[in-house]
């Protein structure tokens, strides 16, 4: 697989789009004098600090429940391609991109070198995040955050969720040029800035609309066969898995959904729709090949656009179909939890007795 690839689509940005929400006010929580606003608003937020939110120049996660203000060196920084910001199901990670992976790459050296360069060249400066309560795959990311950040604060807890602010200032192990170190210590001088531009307030729970369906289709898979709302038709129950080659956690489910995939009742089948297949067709491939995946994976035409994953705002995204091509209950975000395989086969179980009396399938 090549991971160069991989790993410039990973930093590229995900901007979730705003949505029109009501006015909201905002309240102090007496015990640490953190603000969190009672709802989201596009005009009248407060940062934790109680300053006004930036919204002119703010970025906002609805369905983070946060959102943050560049200061102005991570800016700059950014414009020059030094520095990016990545999100997952529950946080945002703040990276510094060494001058050495563009050097690297505009030069004429093997793979191998390329790959060490990539290793080298990324300081994980900073990350937002927000874990609720009673969720093993939010436990799961506070693993990881602790992991690879040394300072890991607890910002505030609302209602059942707790925010963190995580940040590094150790950045000696990715081995900096002096230009690295002098742009890494711009970032980290403007670490408060950024902590103080933050705003919080309650995360957008995914819902979907209830125009979602896979009535009316026709693609082609990545292999080149053709595939229909009739081989829908065929099963009781057809689990389908949206992701997309930049996606770390995508990938990294790949193996499990292989294991899901092997142990389907005949009734029930499970195909996966790459969404960005038709600008990574090949690097696509690639993954399916190296992770030995042997389950059928579509294009996203239009027809699924229109129908499907315009409504799609995070990856994974697994959503549940009956054999006409309508949604079976609440679709899942993200992985879910240590045993993807088997919460998955649970998810399954659960909805076949609400997709109909209808029976039939045949079988994978």
């Amino acid at each position: 697989m090549k991971q160069k690839r991989m790993f410039k689509k990973c930093i590229a940005l995900m901007i979730v789009s705003l949505v029109m929400l009501t006015f909201l006010t905002s309240c102090k929580d007496s015990k640490d004098a953190v603000f969190t606003n009672k709802q989201y608003g596009d005009s009248g937020m407060k940062t934790i600090s109680n300053s006004n939110f930036d919204h002119a120049n703010g970025i906002v996660f609805n369905k983070l429940g946060f959102g943050f203000t560049l200061p102005q060196a991570m800016k700059d920084l950014s414009d020059s391609g030094n520095f990016s910001y990545v999100g997952s199901q529950y946080s945002i990670f703040f990276m510094y991109l060494s001058e050495r992976i563009s050097e690297t790459e505009n030069s004429n050296a093997s793979e191998e070198e390329e790959m060490e360069a990539l290793r080298n060249g990324i300081f994980q400066c900073f990350a937002i995040l927000r874990i609720p309560a009673k969720d093993e795959d939010a436990e799961m990311e506070l693993e990881r955050i602790n992991s690879l950040f040394p300072h890991v604060d607890p910002i505030t807890t609302f209602g059942e969720d707790t925010y963190y602010f995580a940040y590094n200032d150790d950045y000696s192990k990715s081995s900096p040029t002096d230009a690295d170190k002098s742009n890494i210590e711009k970032l980290l001088s403007a670490s408060e800035s950024l902590k103080n531009s933050i705003c919080l307030f309650p995360a957008e729970i995914e819902k979907l609309s209830s125009d979602v369906n896979m009535n009316s289709f026709s693609t082609k898979t990545l292999s080149g066969d053709d595939f229909t709302q009739d081989n829908l038709a065929e099963y009781d129950l057809t689990m389908v898995n949206v992701w997309t080659t930049w996606c770390g956690p995508c990938v990294n489910e790949m193996p499990d959904l292989q294991k899901l995939y092997e142990m389907l009742p005949a009734n029930v089948n499970m195909i996966t729709i790459c969404a960005d297949a038709n600008e990574e067709s090949e690097l696509a491939m690639e993954i399916m090949d190296e992770l030995g995946c042997t389950f059928q994976t579509l294009y996203p035409n239009e027809q699924l656009e229109q129908s499907l994953l315009k409504e799609v705002t995070g990856y994974p995204t697994t959503i549940f179909f009956d054999r006409n091509g309508n949604i079976v209950g609440d679709p899942e975000l993200g992985v879910p939890g240590r045993n993807p395989a088997e919460n998955y086969l649970k998810m399954i179980e659960e909805r076949l007795g609400d997709a109909g009396d209808e029976k039939g399938g045949t079988g994978k």
